[in-house]
């Protein structure tokens, strides 16, 4: 199923996500302890990860790339043009569906298609 996503806006990611929560009214806050072990530290990024996920997405696009001898007499017979593809990946940054994702991945693409977690396309 594709539909037509509405807007992407690309830009570098630096590697690192950084994911704000808007807060209503006083919560208590965690106690925060640094990990002991080699099991806490793993355990201690689970519950991220699963927070973090689902706003991850894998951005496939295509673009179609002109043969450079097209007008050539000789050579423009037998090279055709071709489709590249790339393959990145995202982070949905707004409830609206803005996507971040890095720019030599969707430039100049043709057509570009956003697979959320939950393998739906757009």
């Amino acid at each position: 199923m594709q539909h037509t996503f509405g807007m992407i806006v690309a830009a570098g990611l630096a590697g690192s996500l950084v994911l704000a929560a808007g807060t209503s009214g006083a919560q208590p806050q965690p106690q925060r302890v640094t990990p002991s072990s080699t099991s806490q530290m793993q355990l201690s990024f689970s519950s991220v990860v699963r927070k973090a996920s689902p706003a991850v997405v894998n951005i496939y696009s295509k673009r179609k790339v002109r043969n450079p001898y097209a007008d050539h007499p000789f050579y423009g017979r037998f090279v055709r043009d071709r489709v590249q593809s790339a393959l990145g990946s995202g982070v949905i940054v707004r409830a609206d569906g803005i996507v971040v994702t890095n720019h030599h991945v969707v430039a100049d693409a043709d057509q570009i298609t956003v697979v959320l977690a939950d393998r739906r396309e757009y």
